[in-house]
């Protein structure tokens, strides 16, 4: 299998015609179906706090549809979706740091030395994932595909190019 032949410009001109905000509509499709599939391989549900992802996830879904629309209502509540779906995230990142600090002396790599660790170095071993099963970072593709729609619902139109459909 070969890689899609560019020489002939179709993917150009189809990239072309969805313009600015209609491809960075597409990357934030890509990246919430991905997100969303990371989700359900994990199994996210087995607790109610890790319901809150998946209704981030359908207010991330709902703001990027709504960032497509050329009206203003239709934006400004997008953009409201968005800021409230980054701020669940950041409390998601939080979440998980702390899930994996309280994990740390349980982790066999640090149980005989996690109480003599200074405070700063076991925060930094559980935003970094060296001691608990949290990926911390997890909670900022939410927050990457929320931004997206907060950019294209804030952006202006393209020139001569028609709103995106989604």
């Amino acid at each position: 299998l070969g890689s899609p032949r560019t020489d002939d410009g179709v993917i150009d001109r189809r990239l072309e015609q969805l313009g600015a905000r209609g491809q960075l509509l597409a990357l934030g499709w890509v990246g919430l179906a991905g997100t969303a599939a990371q989700l359900v391989l994990d199994r996210h549900w087995s607790s109610f706090w890790q319901l809150p992802p998946w209704l981030a996830l359908i207010a991330t879904g709902l703001a990027l549809r709504l960032a497509a629309s050329t009206e203003e209502g239709p934006q400004r509540l997008a953009r409201g979706l968005a800021v409230l779906v980054i701020a669940i995230a950041a409390v998601g990142v939080y979440f998980h740091i702390e899930g994996n600090y309280q994990a740390g002396p349980l982790d066999q790599r640090f149980t005989a030395r996690w109480e003599s660790m200074s405070f700063a170095s076991r925060l930094w071993t559980a935003a970094t994932q060296g001691a608990g099963p949290s990926p911390v970072l997890a909670s900022g593709a939410l927050a990457m595909m929320a931004l997206v729609a907060l950019v294209v619902a804030s952006a202006p139109e393209d020139e001569g190019k028609p709103a995106p459909r989604v």
